[in-house]
């Protein structure tokens, strides 16, 4: 019978042991969000682990610098209050993507809908209210493919601008 004495099987078996409890805790954590687009099991999982190789920093504006005050600038939010607090929590699965503290209620939730629906109204010539590309379960305000005409909805990621979902409160 072989001894277990090396260092090496010992650091092995305890990366494994590592591996294995932050695995089991990210999908309880996942499993926890609820339903949202993908599988609701390992693979789904897995499929969205592997997206968050691909994520972005999701605060910070410096992507749109070279924007402002050019062609493509448009203000539609008028002065903004400045935030009292600390920003709300966001889960770290992009896939069903949640916010996970600070959650809308009562009239925030009826003033933030109507926000929603009065954008989507004004700007009925370029975005619509579809179900979610990854979500597939709540509409998402989600830009009109003009190439298709005004009213073919082109359902692709890259198409999804925002959401609010009513099971979470969630934006």
């Amino acid at each position: 019978m072989p001894e277990f004495t090396s260092p090496l099987i010992w650091v092995l078996a305890l990366a494994a042991l590592v591996l294995a409890i932050w695995v089991a805790t990210d999908y309880r954590q996942w499993k926890a969000l609820g339903k949202g687009g993908v599988p609701y099991n390992f693979q789904g999982w897995l499929l969205v682990t592997s997206f968050r190789m691909y994520k972005r920093e999701p605060i910070g504006t410096a992507l749109y610098a070279d924007r402002i005050g050019g062609a493509a600038d448009s203000v539609h939010l008028h002065e903004l209050p400045i935030r009292q607090g600390p920003r709300p929590r966001v889960g770290v699965h992009p896939v069903p993507h949640r916010q996970l503290d600070q959650l809308a209620e009562g009239d925030s939730r009826r003033r933030l809908n109507e926000t929603f629906d009065r954008f989507v109204a004004q700007n009925d010539h370029s975005v619509c209210y579809a179900k979610s590309f990854y979500e597939k379960r709540n509409d998402a305000v989600t830009l009109l493919d003009a190439s298709k005409g005004t009213h073919w909805r082109r359902y692709h990621r890259a198409r999804l601008r925002t959401s609010t979902r009513p099971t979470d409160h969630c934006t």
